[in-house]
């Protein structure tokens, strides 16, 4: 696989967060402590990419998470997502979009994260810096929401199917996945052979009526659809802001319930730690006895080879 080098520049601060030890279920935060960069990155085509890095204190090489934004929005809001994972033994880089609000989706955006996992990745290879061996090229997952959901399949197709970066992509993790293009996304999916899970919200303006649907219905490997009952698209970030509220029309009365976002925290953590860590605690979670006793969400009836342990796992 190509590499890209890349060089960067570490902006000052870190926090130190300590966090609960017991880990009642995936959307709970785990035993591990973890450091919050500010970080610049710079791309393959010079340009600069604004990232959040959360470090786990969890010893050896562990899985990579990329995970974009949507539309209009910003790494701030998928902040609590990078704590969450952290705490849960995960690498986790949050980047911001560098086309604002003319996207270039199958490009410029695409690009950055695999931008952003091959700058990691040849970090944890170097010697001092806060990355050294910290990442396990094989198990990278890319995510996103919204529009950020489909920037993050394009970049697992790139990965996949055109073989651009130096690691592997191992899950893929949509939130509300909003395509401006459809056909091209339901295309794409089907050279997805790897797992990957789906949540989706009540169809709205927001979500573009449910247009991302169709992504799950076609990808290639073991796929997992879920509806979160009455979620708002706003549901899907990290935490409550007025201006997804009231973009979405759900100001000042809805746009953020903490329960069905912990169903998407859930589910999405379930699947990366089934199929990366093969953590038999996530099992149930995959279509299995938790799940399907959970009146939170509704599973797709066309989610399909999600029997547990995973192929690999002892």
């Amino acid at each position: 696989m190509k590499k890209v080098l890349m060089h960067s520049m570490v902006l000052a601060f870190c926090v130190m967060c300590c966090c609960v030890v017991a880990e009642a279920a995936p959307e709970d935060n785990g035993p591990y402590a973890y450091t919050k960069y500010t970080q610049s990155i710079t791309a393959r085509d010079g340009g600069s990419i604004s990232t959040y890095v959360f470090v786990t204190s969890a010893a050896g090489p562990r899985p990579l998470i990329v995970f974009r934004h949507g539309f209009a929005r910003s790494k701030d809001v998928m902040q609590n997502y990078g704590k969450h994972w952290g705490t849960r033994g995960f690498i986790v880089i949050l980047n911001d979009s560098r086309t604002g609000i003319s996207p270039d989706y199958t490009g410029k955006d695409s690009n950055d994260m695999i931008d952003c996992a091959n700058w990691a990745v040849q970090r944890s290879g170097q010697a001092g810096n806060y990355l050294t061996g910290k990442i396990n090229p094989t198990k990278v997952v890319f995510g996103g929401h919204s529009a950020g959901g489909y920037t993050a399949e394009i970049a697992t197709y790139k990965n996949l199917a055109l073989g651009e970066g130096n690691f592997d992509c191992g899950v893929m993790v949509l939130y509300d996945p909003v395509p401006t293009d459809v056909a091209y996304a339901e295309t794409i999916a089907q050279s997805i052979f790897i797992p990957s899970v789906m949540l989706y919200g009540v169809s709205d303006i927001c979500n573009n009526f449910g247009a991302g649907t169709g992504i799950f219905q076609n990808t290639a490997g073991p796929t997992y659809g879920i509806y979160v009952k009455a979620a708002d698209h706003c549901d899907f970030e990290s935490y409550y802001t007025s201006a997804c509220a009231i973009a979405c029309l759900k100001w000042p009365f809805g746009g953020w319930d903490s329960y069905k976002n912990s169903r998407v925290k859930r589910y999405g953590t379930a699947m990366i730690e089934a199929y990366l860590n093969c953590d038999s605690a996530a099992y149930p979670y995959i279509n299995g006895s938790a799940a399907l006793s959970d009146t939170g969400i509704q599973i797709y009836p066309e989610s399909r080879g999600l029997s547990m342990p995973p192929a690999g796992c002892p």
